[in-house]
C-alpha cells in the first residue's frame, strides 16, 4: 500500500511459498471499500520465460521478457475480507486472472488463453460465488465495467509499439491526450474525482505504475 500523496511503500499481501504462490495480480477493491480481490500464479516447472512463444506459459509478455521466473502452472481468484479472512473461489480452469466487480451482482473475469471474459454471481454480504459461471465475451483483451454495470473491452488484435492514453466522447470522438507514448499500456484505472489516471505501463525495460494529471 502507499498513500495516493506518495511516500513510502508498505507489503499489504504477500504470496504464500508454502503454497507454491509466486505473484499476486490485478488486486481490486470491493464496494465495501475493505475487502480486496485478486489473482494468485502458482508455480509449475521452472524456466527462463521470454514471452508466450510457450502458449502453454501463460504470462503477459511484458512481464515475463528478461525476467527468470517459475513457469505458471495454474491461478487463482482469491478474496481477502476485512477481517482478514482469505477465501479461494471456486472458479474452473487452470487460469484464471483479473477479477472486477459488477453493479449487476456478478464477479467478472478472465478464463483461459486466449482469454474468455466470463461471470458468476456473486455475494457482497458472504464473499461467495452463488452461482454458475458463465461466458460473456470470447477472445479479448482487456475489459472495464462502469458503476451501472456497463461493460466495454478490446477484442484481442496484434498490437505492438507504443500507446497513446486519449480522452474520448461516447461516439469515439478524440477529444485529448494523456500523458506520453507508451509501450504495452494495460490496467487503466480512472481517479474517483476524474483528474488522474493510472496505468500501467513498459518503459526501458520496467513496468510500473504510472499517473498522468488529465487536462
Amino acid at each position: 500500500t502507499m498513500s495516493d500523496q506518495g511516500g513510502s511503500v508498505h507489503p499489504f499481501i504477500q504470496s504464500d511459498s508454502s503454497r507454491n504462490e509466486f505473484g499476486i495480480m490485478s488486486p481490486y477493491v470491493l464496494p465495501d471499500g475493505q475487502s480486496l480481490m485478486y489473482a494468485v500464479w502458482m508455480r509449475g516447472d521452472s524456466a527462463t520465460v521470454q514471452g508466450l512463444s510457450d502458449r502453454a506459459t501463460p504470462v503477459y509478455p511484458t512481464m515475463a521478457t528478461g525476467m527468470r521466473m517459475g513457469r505458471v502452472g495454474s491461478s487463482e481468484i482469491v478474496v481477502h475480507s476485512a477481517d482478514g479472512v482469505r477465501r479461494t473461489l471456486p472458479f474452473p480452469g487452470d487460469w484464471v486472472a483479473s477479477p472486477v466487480y459488477s453493479a449487476t451482482g456478478h464477479l467478472l473475469y478472465f478464463s483461459g488463453l486466449p482469454s474468455d471474459l466470463w461471470a458468476a454471481p456473486f455475494s457482497l454480504s458472504s464473499l461467495e460465488v452463488t452461482g454458475d459461471p458463465f461466458v460473456v465475451v470470447q477472445n479479448i483483451s482487456d475489459f472495464s465495467v462502469s458503476d451501472d454495470g456497463t461493460l466495454v473491452y478490446r477484442n484481442r488484435v496484434g498490437v505492438s509499439g507504443r500507446q497513446q492514453l486519449v480522452w474520448a466522447d461516447r461516439k469515439g470522438n478524440v477529444e485529448g491526450i494523456i500523458g506520453q507514448p507508451q509501450a504495452s499500456m494495460k490496467d487503466v484505472a480512472l481517479s474517483p474525482d476524474g483528474t488522474r489516471v493510472a496505468v500501467q505501463a513498459l518503459e526501458q525495460g520496467n513496468r510500473d505504475i504510472w499517473i498522468h494529471d488529465i487536462g
